[in-house]
């Protein structure tokens, strides 16, 4: 499977000079929020990879490139799914790309999660998810759009979604096709503002809310890439989790 562990390199460079800015660059305003980090109660994995719920766990650690991570997960908010039909995509290209998934996937509000791994202070988003239900995933296969085939995950290829802007986001159909009645222009400032509270060193998020609607938007990984985005099925063959891979780990 193709990763971006490499680039990580780069991430713990800039990380490492993050105080070497001369007198006259203006100091960036980052947020000092606390986040509310997971705290539910032990869910037993019993699927592979391990990695897709143990990201989640505070205190769990993963290797990437010979260095060890430490990971935890925590709530941005809720996302509200109105008709089961779910995009996510870059939102730069919405235009081109904000196509639904084939799955119908559960109604309602659902908790909206991102696992930090963090390396002393540099940290990066690793993973995206949202949560249908506190249920043990048994089996992950890939979201497909229609006419896409699915493969077995773990693979040399991986079925993904194309990052240009650094951002990658969930919505569902009734959310895009609200935000249709805005400009290209417009709908790209209002979902940078929507980050503008939640900004961190190196990445953000943003909960935007309009017209009954919402959608969520974060920052992919360690930047501008291709990545997949997985569905977990519970024993009884219900969707419980939708979950983005930022291919930080080569799992």
């Amino acid at each position: 499977m193709m990763r971006l562990i490499p680039y990580l390199l780069l991430v713990l460079f800039i990380g490492s000079c993050k105080n070497k800015s001369t007198k006259d660059d203006p100091k960036p305003v980052y947020s000092n929020e606390k986040l509310d980090t997971i705290l539910s109660p032990y869910i037993p994995i019993v699927s592979k990879p391990e990695l897709f719920e143990k990201a989640f766990i505070k205190g769990s650690q993963a290797m990437s490139n010979g260095v060890m991570f430490d990971l935890f997960g925590f709530n941005i908010g809720q996302i509200k799914i109105s008709t089961g039909k779910i995009i996510s995509c870059d939102p730069w290209l919405m235009d081109e790309y904000a196509k639904p998934y084939k799955d119908s996937f559960p109604i309602g509000n659902f908790p909206m999660q991102l696992s930090l791994a963090r390396l002393k202070d540099v940290e990066v988003v690793a993973f995206a998810r949202i949560l249908f239900s506190d249920q043990p995933v048994v089996r992950w296969s890939y979201a497909l759009l229609p006419g896409q085939e699915n493969i077995p995950i773990g693979g040399k290829e991986i079925i993904g979604y194309h990052v240009d802007a650094q951002l990658g986001l969930f919505m569902d159909q009734a959310a895009y096709q609200a935000l249709q009645k805005d400009t290209v222009n417009n709908r790209r400032t209002v979902i940078l503002k929507a980050t503008s509270t939640h900004k961190h060193e190196g990445w953000r998020y943003g909960i935007y809310e309009f017209e009954n609607q919402n959608l969520a938007v974060f920052t992919s990984g360690i930047g501008d890439g291709r990545y997949a985005n997985y569905i977990g099925y519970d024993a009884n063959g219900k969707i419980c989790r939708l979950l983005t891979d930022f291919a930080i780990f080569n799992w």
